[in-house]
């Protein structure tokens, strides 16, 4: 879910909804998100454009122990608008907060003296305007 609101011609602010579950099997864990993206767009041409903002989110159910709840990102991505209502964007979040809650790790079999886990995320989406 998404608002575009106008700032000129050229430029807007686009804060999104989203509602995601991530799965790993190979961990045996899975995690369901809200992200809250706030986006600066510009408007190359008419039809083509590029996002760039924060991304906010925060999991809702806390299966696995050892992560932080909420994380900090930043995105950058590209959109075209196919018709006035059919958009097609891409972009990558990049994790700027560290997700593993040090306090709930303890491992005495692997040294993990600087362990380090990070969110990352590519997104390919088509959306519906109203």
């Amino acid at each position: 879910m998404f608002a575009e609101f106008p700032l000129s011609e050229k430029f807007s602010i686009q804060p999104e909804f989203h509602y995601s579950i991530v799965h790993d099997e190979g961990f045996g864990y899975a995690f369901e998100n809200l992200i809250l993206p706030v986006f600066l767009k510009y408007y190359i041409t008419e039809k083509f454009n590029v996002i760039s903002g924060l991304q906010f989110d925060y999991v809702t159910n806390k299966d696995f122990k050892i992560y932080t709840r909420s994380g900090l990102g930043l995105s950058i991505g590209l959109g075209v608008d196919i018709t006035d209502s059919i958009l097609i964007s891409s972009r990558y979040s990049f994790a700027i907060t560290e997700r593993l809650d040090r306090s709930e790790f303890i491992d005495d079999f692997i040294d993990l003296s600087d362990p380090s886990a990070k969110i990352n995320v590519f997104q390919i989406g088509l959306g519906y305007r109203f």
